[in-house]
């Protein structure tokens, strides 16, 4: 999910609050929350495939959700008939978001975990005759040990705080099924080691009628350690689920390599507001926005089919950084190599001087009349920002 900002634009209709960090207010500001659903084309690539605005009472579980469904039930497309791997962090780590999907055979989610939540073994005990089949096992916490966490609570009859303390088991006491640990070599240069453990059939609780007692999945945790293994590069560790009918066909590492991929999002998150102007358009009307929508992502689509016909031009003053200067060194000596979405938009200007212009020249016309003396243009309509309602639970729904 990506929030556009609006806070000046006060005849947008649908805008809804939303956090944002390091902004006034507490990071509470005014916008659109849009739901993005990328495809994976090549290295620093996560090229966007489905754009839309969250509803101002709606949600962006659902909305995802809904965005793969149509693309996996879309029979032109090639989701639906080959396996496919989604990847997803730590917001679409619930039952809401995994529930759905688990409908899919050929679709496998590598979900992000939070650090610290709950998960469960699958009770591997004998059944009571005379009562419902137990589901859940052990209860286990996403941490690197077990720990006793204190809470505070406010006691009605003493009106007092008061603290009590739980034990939290970490997955670390659970046998786990499968341990790698391989050496690594990171962006960066520095030499690592990483260590991946693997439990089978892990389960979380169900909540709000999605159940998820019939849908294990696979969890995956990663450590990544100095090359002496004095102390961990990250103070936190990494907790995947893998999530699916067809779970089984990937193995602790490929899941981790495709999750990696999942980061190339973030740039494109960036570049299409630096460059593509996603949160600097100016309009006052929503069905401006969402036609804008659809010009970045035929942008992005632009630049992904012209990379290979492309050559890199930038200004002297950035020939000698690290990437701009492997790409320069290998278009002298006709080597292949991969651009950035980044060098691909600053060579698109000498790759347009090649086409014909005829058709992209301005049409001649007469000058327009102005506007008569006397005439009163009407105010444009003011929107006030949409307030979320609560979410209704199960019961009130029913009762509905």
């Amino acid at each position: 999910m990506c929030l556009v900002t609006k806070p000046a634009s006060a005849c947008l209709a649908d805008k809804v609050y939303g956090h944002q960090a390091n902004s006034l207010g507490k990071g509470i500001v005014e916008g659109y929350k849009l739901g993005f659903t990328h495809v994976h084309g090549a290295k620093d690539w996560a090229l966007p495939i489905a754009i839309d605005v969250v509803a101002p009472q709606g949600n962006a579980t659902d909305l995802a959700v809904k965005q793969l469904d149509d693309l996996m039930a879309d029979e032109s497309l090639p989701f639906g008939k080959t396996l496919c791997i989604n990847n997803a962090d730590s917001g679409y780590g619930n039952a809401r978001y995994l529930c759905p999907l688990y409908a899919h055979e050929k679709l496998i989610n590598i979900v992000r975990l939070r650090s610290s939540m709950k998960v469960y073994s699958v009770f591997s005990g004998e059944q009571k005759a005379k009562s419902n089949p137990k589901i859940y096992g052990n209860t286990y916490y996403l941490t690197s040990q077990t720990v006793n966490k204190t809470f505070y609570y406010h006691d009605k009859k003493t009106k007092t705080k008061q603290q009590t303390q739980k034990l939290q088991t970490s997955i670390m006491e659970h046998s786990f099924d499968d341990f790698r640990e391989e050496n690594l070599v990171l962006g960066n240069g520095k030499r690592v080691i990483r260590k991946l453990w693997m439990w089978k059939n892990m389960l979380i609780r169900s909540k709000n009628g999605h159940s998820m007692k019939d849908k294990p999945f696979d969890l995956v945790k990663i450590e990544i350690w100095n090359e002496d293994q004095s102390s961990k590069v990250f103070e936190r560790d990494m907790f995947l689920a893998v999530t699916g009918k067809s779970k089984d066909q990937i193995n602790s590492q490929e899941a981790v390599a495709h999750y990696r991929t999942r980061f190339d999002v973030e740039g494109c998150y960036r570049f299409s507001k630096q460059n593509l102007f996603l949160g600097k358009f100016q309009t006052p009307d929503k069905v401006h926005f969402l036609s804008h929508l659809l010009v970045i992502l035929a942008s992005w689509w632009l630049m992904y089919a012209g990379r290979n016909q492309v050559e890199l031009s930038v200004p002297v003053w950035q020939k000698y950084t690290t990437k701009n200067k492997l790409v320069l060194f290998a278009q002298e000596t006709n080597k292949k190599t991969e651009l950035t979405p980044s060098q691909v938009r600053k060579g698109m200007a000498n790759l347009f001087d090649t086409f014909d212009k005829t058709p992209y020249l301005p049409t001649k016309y007469k000058k327009g009349k102005g506007r008569e003396k006397g005439t009163i243009l009407t105010k444009r309509e003011k929107h006030k920002t949409v307030k979320k309602s609560k979410n209704k639970t199960q019961k009130e729904v029913k009762r509905e």
